[in-house]
């Protein structure tokens, strides 16, 4: 059974945000000069909240600056960072326990709970800093509510913003996801199994978490090389296949219909092989123009089959591939990718000459994602070990749950990526 350990503080609820105004209104009714954001953020969710104020206010009386931040609690609630009771719902449904680990108090852990609709009897168990005589500095919290859930270490994730945390449940022997947090500034992680940028990406994660115990652990220290996804991730479609197929016929002076949006998936196992993508192409665009009773069907297919796969059907996406071009590659580049025989054609016409070290194409290799494979080739042909890579893209099962399957560190990007996420993935890993 698969268990998650939920961090509070800036995973489930912002309190990055609504300790800084507590603490600018704590310091002003003090007469105190506030920290500055610069000065917060440092420190702020790292460190005890005394040491905290006696960097920002040194010398000044911690017990009554703290009386008078706990009683603006009211002023400022609680802000929810994702869907909890969704995520709850999603991890019930697919029988995944889930926890409460934090060094908050039980009353402020309770009260931040009620703030998302939740309270303790929601999760499998609850352990706050008042429970235990032990901090999340310590393996041995990990450990402790492990046994409470009577998992095996393997199959215990640890969801939280704080790379120290990652650490410390790696030190336990589990996984650890990164939920992207401002906390990230400044701070490198020793290891992470997978990174997301919200804690809403997690839902999508959970079915596939299980039999993580198999899996090798990525490893420790900075990431070496970053491997992309191309399409979602680098480059994005101008037309989807329906649009494209729609304007051939149009230009033929034929009249198109409507299919399903299914009606376009193509199983990943096809990407691995050249010839099995045409055809499988080919079937979609011919049974849409059988049953639309297009004339000439054969022909039509494959122009919209040449213009949809052309590099003039894609562009570069405004996060990932702008990103890319525009800061230069930050350590060694690869490229994974279920791509027809055109992927290093595309990827040059778009301004990525010279970028990657190494390009793994599913047609060209015979094997394609999710299988672990490609992943595998890429870091042979590297000569890294595949805990030395980071794998970014936007598919949780082709690009995520796959490169974790492969010992690689899964990240997750896609449009909805917040501002800076880039930035911070990068810095946080190499």
């Amino acid at each position: 059974m698969t268990a998650l350990l939920l961090d509070v503080d800036d995973t489930i609820v912002d309190t990055a945000r609504t300790g800084w105004e507590k603490c600018q209104q704590a310091a002003r009714e003090l007469g105190l000069v506030p920290p500055s954001r610069g000065d917060f953020a440092a420190l702020y969710g790292t460190r005890g909240f005394d040491e905290c104020v006696q960097s920002w206010h040194p010398g000044v009386d911690s017990a009554q600056y703290r009386r008078r931040y706990d009683s603006l609690g009211d002023q400022y609630p609680p802000v929810p960072l994702g869907d909890v009771v969704s995520l709850l719902s999603r991890a019930r449904a697919e029988s995944v326990l889930v926890a409460i680990l934090t060094n908050g108090t039980r009353e402020k852990t309770r009260r931040k709970l009620a703030a998302l609709g939740l309270d303790d009897a929601d999760f499998d168990a609850v352990s706050c800093a008042d429970d235990r005589a032990t901090n999340k500095s310590d393996p041995a919290t990990f450990d402790e509510l492990r046994r409470v859930l009577r998992q095996e270490s393997g199959e215990t994730w640890m969801v939280s913003d704080l790379p120290d945390d990652w650490r410390v449940a790696r030190r336990a022997g589990m996984r650890a996801i990164g939920v992207h947090a401002s906390t990230w500034a400044g701070r490198k992680a020793d290891g992470v199994d997978i990174l997301v940028p919200t804690l809403d990406d997690l839902s999508g994660l959970i079915p596939l978490l299980g039999g993580s115990a198999r899996r090798p652990v990525a490893g420790a220290g900075p990431v070496q090389a970053i491997s992309f996804d191309v399409g979602g991730t680098l480059l994005e479609e101008i037309e989807t296949p329906e649009r494209t197929l729609r304007r051939v016929v149009g230009d033929s002076g034929q009249i198109a219909g409507a299919v399903d949006s299914a009606h376009w998936t193509v199983a990943s196992s096809v990407w691995g092989d050249a010839e099995a993508i045409e055809s499988e192409l080919l079937s979609l665009y011919q049974t849409a123009l059988i049953s639309w009773g297009v004339e000439s069907a054969d022909y039509i297919a494959r122009e919209a089959m040449r213009r949809h796969i052309s590099s003039k059907n894609w562009r570069i996406s405004e996060v990932a591939g702008a990103w890319l071009l525009a800061n230069g590659g930050p350590c060694r580049l690869g490229v994974v990718s279920n791509w027809s025989p055109e992927l290093e054609e595309t990827l040059r016409c778009h301004g990525f000459v010279d970028v990657f070290e190494q390009i793994v194409c599913s047609s060209a290799v015979g094997a394609s994602k999710p299988s672990r494979e490609p992943y595998l080739l890429l870091a042979e042909a590297l000569r890294l070990e595949p805990g030395q890579i980071a794998h970014l893209g936007d598919d949780l099962l082709n690009d995520v749950a796959a490169a974790h399957d492969a010992g690689m560190c899964g990240v997750l990007v896609g449009r909805h990526s917040p501002a800076g996420y880039l930035d911070d993935v990068m810095r946080v890993l190499l």
